[in-house]
């Protein structure tokens, strides 16, 4: 909802005039009401003259009902005129000799369509050949071309009649030549097909998982490309045009998409997202893009960079599961884990740890459907009742919400997914299908289809890690040297630690990607975000039963 300051009435427009803005003072049934608010398809309005008490209170009405009202009018502003779009500027802009000669031409079309010359007096008799009363307009067109091609400047009447009915549609830029208003090419002059393959190249490059080169390789295989396929082409010289380039023409075309050799897959990859929807794929849409809690979920693991002290008494690193709402940008599950260690003689053996496997990963989903109670001595600020959650709602819907900590409870609808050996396992596969999720996988080598995970994994290191002893920087070079002699966490205290820190932080931290419909220009916090979308679909519990549990575990 957004509001406006009130404006004193000035000019009337017509009750025609349907559009209104915020502030607009306006005639409705008899009274002078202001437009306060915009709602939907709803508008607020305050009266400001006196009206019966019945109506005295702000008026909530559909739009349509106020502007079709027949003593509709908008007071405090003219009705908008329609005015044709002009193209001065563009004209100004042209070489001189381009704007002499249509200038001139417009001379000649308005003798034709006028009856007589510009600047002429009106009372004047028109001439002979313009003459409506002896010759038809055809033949006025005949007599132009005829009187042009006396003077040196052959054209036919086909001519004369095609720049008057330029002149009628657009005016003095309808009688431009249309060679001086053709748009460069987006690439110059290389032919389209051989842009498609530097993307194809680049793309099969990625697909094989090579090692991006130069970019005189990979011109390269794009000339060998365009030989293979278009050979029947190149045999002639116009059907070769813009096939076949010089190396400079190819190096000023990889500028032009923003391709160098540091970057190369990147950009395939970026490219390869495609727009919200396509042409070629009219279902799809990106990774990144939400309509509503839940619509979207991506699951992704990574180190923590914290020594943490392990069952067996070893120092020992851990990795994290973060599950994250797109819409929402909510943690919505989270698990710590021991972070498989290996000697560093070699030989195959392991130190510690056991990694993240298939039966982590479904924990962190079945954290999804049931809310996280807040654990005994934490603050008052961690609990739901008193956040920026719709608390009595959730609890009315949800009794489990009694004692839970403030972060929601939003079970994934589609479930984003990397190529780890824990998450394309059957077992996982089998357990998301059993609660109605479906799993997407990303791309290979393409960060963009999870991109708010991986950031968020970045966000967690710096808002986390890094204030915990025995941090670990992620560059060996960077890391301290007494990094072992500081007090040591266990992995359930590091879990708790966690928790607690994305109830407080992260859930209660404005998101500068998240603003509402509402208040568009206030940044939301993940909590926020989630109360203002929640009704887009509701919220429904999901309590697991014991079956249901069951086919979260592994099959072996």
């Amino acid at each position: 909802m957004t509001a406006a300051p009130q404006h004193a009435a000035g000019a009337t427009a017509p009750a025609a005039a349907d559009t209104l803005a915020l502030g607009d003072t306006i005639r409705f049934r008899g009274a002078l009401w202001t437009v306060t608010a915009f709602h939907g398809p709803r508008i607020f309005l305050d009266a400001t003259e006196p009206v019966e008490l019945a109506e005295a209170e702000p008026l909530i009405i559909l739009q349509t009902a106020v502007t079709s009202a027949p003593d509709f009018a908008v007071l405090n502003r003219a009705a908008p005129r329609s005015a044709l779009p002009g193209r001065s500027g563009e004209f100004s802009a042209l070489p001189r000799d381009v704007r002499k000669a249509a200038e001139k031409w417009e001379w000649h079309v308005k003798e034709v369509l006028h009856e007589q010359a510009p600047h002429v007096p009106a009372t004047t008799e028109p001439k002979p050949a313009y003459d409506p009363q002896l010759r038809t307009l055809r033949q006025w067109y005949q007599a132009k071309a005829a009187q042009l091609t006396q003077a040196g400047v052959p054209v036919s009447a086909a001519t004369v009649e095609r720049k008057c009915a330029a002149w009628r549609k657009e005016g003095l830029m309808g009688l431009v030549d249309k060679r001086h208003l053709r748009a460069a090419a987006p690439h110059g002059r290389v032919d389209p097909r051989v842009v498609d393959i530097v993307w194809e190249v680049l793309e099969d490059e990625r697909e094989r998982g090579l090692s991006p080169g130069t970019l005189s390789r990979l011109i390269d295989r794009v000339e060998q490309t365009v030989r293979a396929r278009y050979a029947h082409l190149l045999a002639a010289p116009d059907t070769a045009r813009g096939l076949v380039n010089s190396p400079a023409t190819f190096y000023r075309l990889l500028e032009r998409l923003g391709i160098t050799a540091q970057n190369a897959h990147t950009a395939a990859a970026r490219r390869a997202t495609g727009s919200a929807i396509s042409a070629e794929r009219p279902g799809s849409r990106r990774a990144t893009w939400a309509r509503w809690p839940g619509d979207l979920v991506q699951i992704d693991t990574t180190g923590l960079d914290v020594l943490v002290l392990g069952d067996d008494g070893r120092v020992i690193s851990v990795e994290l599961t973060i599950a994250i709402d797109v819409a929402t940008r909510s943690v919505v599950g989270s698990l710590i884990v021991p972070k498989r260690a290996s000697r560093s003689g070699g030989g195959g053996r392991w130190l510690a740890g056991r990694a993240t496997r298939s039966f982590d990963t479904m924990q962190v989903v079945a954290q999804t459907t049931a809310p996280l109670p807040a654990r005994p001595g934490w603050a008052p600020e961690t609990f739901a009742e008193g956040s920026d959650l719709p608390f009595e709602d959730l609890l009315a819907a949800d009794p489990r919400f009694a004692g839970a900590a403030a972060r929601p409870v939003i079970k994934p609808e589609t479930l984003v997914i990397d190529h780890g050996s824990p998450y394309i396992s059957a077992d996982f596969t089998r357990a998301c299908h059993s609660l109605g999720i479906e799993v997407r996988e990303a791309r290979l080598r393409t960060a963009v289809d999870k991109a708010i995970v991986e950031r968020a994994m970045r966000a967690v290191k710096t808002g986390f890690s890094q204030h915990l002893a025995t941090y670990t920087h992620h560059r060996l070079d960077l890391r301290g040297k007494q990094v072992r002699k500081q007090p040591l966490w266990t992995i359930p205290q590091l879990q708790e630690l966690f928790e607690q820190w994305v109830v407080l932080r992260w859930q209660q931290t404005p998101h500068g990607a998240l603003r509402s419909p509402f208040t568009p220009g206030l940044r939301l916090t993940p909590n926020q975000m989630y109360a203002a979308l929640v009704s887009l679909r509701g919220y429904r519990s999901t309590a697991l039963t014991p079956q249901e549990n069951r086919k979260l575990l592994p099959a072996v």
